[in-house]
């Protein structure tokens, strides 16, 4: 619900596993505290919020195992400050990988695991994706 993005001082949301339905509500980009958004294996769908790119203290943004399609917003290579985990495998995603995202695992960033379905889809070299799913 969009009432989430109320809860500005919540650190961590684990969602994952809870066979939610719908969008993800752009309302969690005000979360400006959330360290851990966990919403995987659910059955969310749409894009990936490009708010979510505001959320500057992440460390783990765990998307997979949902139905996101469109592609990958560039706007979460904001997060290179402290995300080190961003996993988008097993969604139905479409596009390259932002240079803006490939760059967090260089040191402009901390990311050091990055996951996505590195099919026909998704273009990810293995110098940017981690672990890719086919």
């Amino acid at each position: 619900p969009t009432e989430l993005g109320l809860l500005t001082n919540l650190g961590t949301l684990f969602l994952y596993g809870n066979r939610l339905t719908g969008r993800i509500p752009t309302e969690l980009g005000l979360l400006s505290n959330l360290g851990y958004l966990l919403l995987d294996d659910n059955k969310l769908n749409g894009p990936i919020p490009t708010e979510l790119g505001l959320l500057t203290n992440l460390v783990t943004l765990d998307l997979n195992i949902n139905k996101l399609n469109g592609t990958i917003p560039p706007e979460l290579g904001f997060l290179s400050n402290n995300l080190e985990y961003l996993l988008l495998e097993y969604n139905d995603l479409t596009g390259s990988m932002p240079a803006q995202v490939c760059n967090m695992l260089t040191s402009e960033g901390q990311l050091v695991h990055l996951t996505a379905d590195c099919k026909e889809e998704v273009q990810c070299d293995e110098e940017c994706c981690t672990l890719c799913y086919y």
